[in-house]
């Protein structure tokens, strides 16, 4: 049997999966497409339940694709990020979600500046707030659908909703995590006292952030079932630019990448988390590779704009 890794990234536009042999070679792929609904202009929301959907889908057709069944060593798993996805009591996503290009959150984003002040919120996050952060996000939320957050047990990105679907494990890796406006970028850890002053619930996010390479739980039955793959198989997961850079080889200083997808990205490395105090869109994150943050700009009418 031909032993193999699992990749699935969670786009805008589709869900692709791959099956990689060890010396990467293709040996299977498959895609589901994806829309997203626009219900007020700067308004951008897509279904939890049609990531999972398309997830089957495009699974399958990526191990129909393979000329004999594979040994899946691993499973790893990126995606869009930024997204806001409510888990209910019951484990259960709400029908929709808040995705990384809506930019319905300016009032808030601006009480977040106005309640932490700017200079405390670059020393803690390294970033300054934009409207597609999380903490924006949450508190428009629980302004106008009060009702939908008294019933939230769990936050989830967009990828990690899919590796809980794929483990029933909550997790949250460095990457996503630093665009919440409630992480410690340096530090790799989440920031308790934005929590509190922002009142956002704590319990609402796993008790540490884990980092892309930790193996944070294995395929239950279920998903096997669903996917038509093994169970007990380990899975990892981060953010899709980091993951992306890992695959370009930009994991050390000197090299950049610029993609271009729905969003647009310029992409470098460093061994240092980087604060720029000066409001030039540039980004400053926790790194897929443990140990290293990366800087980057983005536009998000790319490839978006043109289709």
């Amino acid at each position: 049997m031909v032993k193999a890794y699992l990749g699935i990234d969670l786009g805008t536009s589709s869900v692709k999966a791959l099956l990689l042999g060890e010396h990467g070679t293709v040996l299977g792929d498959g895609s589901a497409a994806l829309t997203f609904s626009m219900p007020q202009p700067g308004y951008a929301e897509q279904s939890p339940a049609d990531w999972w959907n398309a997830t089957i889908a495009a699974v399958r057709q990526a191990v129909a694709a393979c000329e004999s069944p594979p040994e899946i060593g691993g499973v790893g798993v990126s995606g869009q990020m930024l997204g806001s996805v409510l888990i209910d009591v019951d484990g259960s996503a709400a029908d929709s979600c808040i995705i990384w290009m809506d930019q319905r959150a300016s009032a808030e984003r601006d009480f977040v500046e106005d309640t932490l002040g700017i200079d405390d919120i670059l020393d803690r996050t390294a970033n300054y707030p934009l409207v597609s952060y999380w903490a924006p996000k949450l508190l428009w939320l629980r302004r106008n659908r009060p009702s939908d957050m008294e019933k939230v047990r769990h936050v989830l990105f967009p990828k990690d909703y899919l590796k809980y679907r794929l483990t029933s494990v909550y997790d949250i890796d460095v990457t996503d995590a630093t665009g919440s406006m409630l992480f410690n970028t340096s530090r790799r850890k989440w920031d308790d006292s934005m929590f509190e002053r922002l009142q956002i619930p704590r319990e609402w996010v796993p008790a540490h952030a884990s980092e892309s390479t930790d193996i944070i739980g294995i395929v239950t039955k279920q998903a096997s079932e669903a996917l038509g793959i093994p169970s007990g198989i380990p899975v990892v997961g981060g953010g899709d630019q980091m993951c992306g850079a890992v695959g370009l080889g930009v994991v050390k200083a000197g090299i950049i990448a610029s993609t271009i997808g729905t969003s647009g990205c310029v992409f470098s490395q460093s061994d240092v988390c980087v604060t720029d105090r000066e409001p030039r869109a540039l980004l400053s994150y926790c790194h897929s590779v443990p140990g290293s943050w990366c800087i980057y700009g983005c536009t998000l009418s790319a490839g978006g704009a043109y289709q």
